[in-house]
């Protein structure tokens, strides 16, 4: 999936799939959320065998991958 949002910065790219977390540009936005579609979007990759990637440019947006492996 790809978005043309706000984008998430280099530093942060791992770290928003911690529960609760939220971006520091995504804070003050008007955006609302509760830091957890990632961290369970991610689990249940996990559960399938799979991963989450992303790929994020500041003020540009980003691109979710879900890749499921075979076991």
């Amino acid at each position: 999936m790809t978005d043309d949002g706000i984008g998430i910065p280099a530093g942060e790219r791992q770290l928003i799939f911690d529960r609760f977390r939220r971006a520091s540009n995504a804070r003050g936005q008007q955006t609302q959320g509760s830091g957890l579609g990632l961290v369970i979007a991610q689990a249940v990759a996990v559960l399938h065998h799979g991963a989450i990637t992303v790929q994020s440019e500041v003020s540009r947006g980003s691109t979710f991958s879900v890749t499921l492996y075979d076991r």
